[in-house]
C-alpha cells in the first residue's frame, strides 16, 4: 500500500517580474496502521466480557478504527482476553 497519487490541477502565474507562480495539486494516499502488541492487548482488555453491541461501540470509538466485525454465536465475548483474537483487515 502506501501508494501516493499526485495530480496537477492548475498553475497560475502570480508575478512574472519576480517569477512567482501558484501551483494547485491534489494528493491522495492510503495508509494502513499496524496495531502494536500493547495496543492489541489494551483493546482485548477493553472488550473482554462485554456484549457484542458494547464491544462494537467501544472499538468504533477508538481513533483510527473505521469498521468492526465480531464473529461467533455467543452474545457476550469471553471474559478472558486471551480467548479473543483481533484480525486487522485492510480496506480496499
Amino acid at each position: 500500500m502506501n501508494d501516493v497519487t499526485i495530480r496537477l490541477l492548475h498553475v497560475t502565474i502570480v508575478d512574472t517580474v519576480r517569477g512567482i507562480a501558484t501551483i494547485a495539486v491534489k494528493c491522495e494516499a492510503i495508509y494502513v496502521y499496524q496495531l502494536s502488541a500493547g495496543e492489541r492487548k489494551q483493546l482485548l482488555h477493553l472488550i473482554a466480557g462485554r456484549t457484542k453491541p458494547q464491544a462494537l461501540q467501544t472499538l468504533l470509538r477508538m481513533p483510527g478504527i473505521q469498521g468492526v466485525s465480531i464473529t461467533g454465536n455467543a452474545a457476550t465475548l469471553p471474559t478472558d482476553p486471551g480467548s479473543i483474537t483481533i484480525v486487522v483487515a485492510e480496506r480496499v
